[in-house]
């Protein structure tokens, strides 16, 4: 895979998280927990996938499979955490305890520059929707 194409496989996985994140801090917002549940589903699919991605992608030589590992296993337990939340029957049952971003960011920054990718990916994942 050449190095473009790596980017737009690991914007792609991610970026489907993400948009879903988004949507789900407006419902969150808006207190409405019937969509929060209905959206973390969504996202348990999107983060299961993106892992799954991740994992069976063919990377160029600049990435470092143990940064790849590193986030498809926070888009894992990402998915366990969704899963959860998408059954929650109360606002206290939704307070699941997500995986710490800050666990999988270092190789998020390694990977983003390594495929030449901006430092965050907000406003390129708003403009795949």
């Amino acid at each position: 895979m050449s190095q473009e194409e790596a980017g737009q496989t690991y914007r792609s996985a991610v970026c489907a998280v993400n948009n879903i994140g988004y949507e789900m801090d407006d419902a969150s917002d808006d207190m409405d927990m019937g969509r929060v549940r209905d959206l973390a589903g969504d996202s348990a699919v999107a983060s299961a996938d993106a892992a799954e991605t991740l994992r069976d992608a063919s990377w160029p030589d600049v990435i470092d499979p143990d940064d790849i590992e590193a986030v498809a296993s926070y888009y894992e337990d990402q998915a366990e955490s969704m899963t959860a939340i998408s059954e929650a029957q109360t606002m206290a049952d939704m307070m699941v305890i997500r995986p710490s971003a800050s666990d999988f960011q270092p190789a998020v920054k390694r990977i983003r520059e390594a495929l030449d990718l901006p430092s965050t990916l907000s406003d390129d994942c708003r403009n795949l929707k």
